[in-house]
């Protein structure tokens, strides 16, 4: 097969690909032509066929020749790795010299259009989905990325036909399903929950196709198999977004059961926060515990101010987006597990006693 040639500009290089200061890079041409030098050899030595880099001016070449025409779907892993990345400056530069080569090839058309779909750039990953679509009208999932970009623009009906176009095609792909209960759960969760029960049940290790369903289950109030469910699916990626969220909705299911339930002059927050602080400290044992309780100590000497609400704070010890008055229901609960005979500085005593009299007999 012919080569094809990259050209790489330093200047539009991203700099957190390297392991390297980016300050320093910015003041050291040489070093930073070798950086990204390196880092392109690691990268092409991934794909089969050859290649041969070349450091220039102001860009660094690469010449790969591929051996098989399969070896393009190793690039096109390579450039949808790259997305995922968000390193588009970089995916940028492969898919602009495949596209020049193969123009209408499908793959390479899927590739752009998710990578300007995600780079927000709607208009345009429109445009490309549906040349996709045009060339190639038998591809679910160019359908499915066609409706996702239509969604994203907020044209919900066009969307809806796309996913539906894609669940023709093929009405087991378990992205379509989840995308297609995503756009239906703001506004029809009863109707968008076959969807995303399907999406769960056939992506069992997506996590956010089990978020989803966890909460449009929560959504229709069927809030027992949602807590199932968003506990379960925190623990695919304790440390994603997608985890941050599914602990939100956690803490929204325990507000709404303690709705009308709680004592007058409780707080019905720190009672849902104790009952989450003592599930996991049950989880991760007590030396871990301990380690929490320090981290939040030391961070609370500087000041948490608990009537913050909008704040938020991650820990070292324990995965987790926290407010202040997490935190410090945390650590009250922490030090009534370690050292109960220890003054907390707070007084969260009756919500403790509320919390454990609401936790589960075993």
């Amino acid at each position: 097969m012919d080569p094809l040639s990259f050209d790489f500009n330093l200047a539009e290089f991203d700099l957190n690909l390297l392991p390297m200061d980016a300050e320093l890079l910015k003041h050291n041409e040489a070093m930073l032509t070798s950086a990204v030098e390196e880092r392109l050899r690691e990268i092409f030595d991934r794909l089969p066929g050859e290649f041969r880099v070349t450091p220039h001016e102001e860009y660094v070449s690469v010449i790969w020749r591929p051996k098989l025409s399969g070896d393009i779907d190793s690039m096109m892993d390579l450039v949808m790795g790259l997305v995922q990345q968000r390193a588009f400056a970089l995916a940028e530069t492969l898919v602009r010299t495949l596209s020049s080569r193969y123009p209408n090839d499908r793959r390479v058309l899927f590739n752009l259009g998710i990578m300007r779909c995600e780079e927000g750039r709607l208009k345009e990953a429109r445009k490309v989905l549906k040349r996709l679509t045009d060339t190639d009208p038998d591809s679910a999932d160019g359908w499915n990325a066609l409706a996702v970009a239509l969604s994203r623009e907020g044209k919900r009906k066009d969307a809806t036909n796309a996913f539906q176009k894609s669940l023709s095609l093929d009405p087991d792909n378990g992205y379509t399903l989840r995308n297609m209960g995503a756009l239906m759960a703001g506004k029809t969760p009863q109707e968008a929950l076959p969807y995303l029960k399907q999406a769960a049940k056939r992506l069992p290790s997506d996590q956010s196709a089990q978020y989803l369903y966890g909460k449009c289950l929560m959504d229709i109030g069927s809030l027992t198999d949602a807590e199932a469910l968003l506990k379960k699916a925190v623990l695919l990626n304790e440390y994603s977004e997608i985890a941050d969220l599914c602990r939100e909705a956690r803490i929204k299911i325990g507000r709404i059961r303690l709705k009308g339930a709680v004592p007058r002059g409780l707080r019905r927050d720190v009672i849902v926060f104790c009952l989450l602080a003592l599930e996991k400290f049950k989880e991760i044992g007590r030396e871990r515990t301990q380690t929490v309780v320090f981290e939040i100590a030391s961070l609370g000497s500087s000041g948490l101010n608990i009537q913050d609400r909008t704040s938020r704070y991650r820990l070292l010890s324990l995965p987790g987006n926290f407010s202040p008055l997490q935190l410090v229901v945390y650590m009250y609960v922490g030090l009534k597990k370690l050292t109960p005979q220890d003054d907390a500085g707070i007084d969260f005593s009756k919500e403790y006693a509320v919390a454990l009299r609401m936790l589960p007999v075993k």
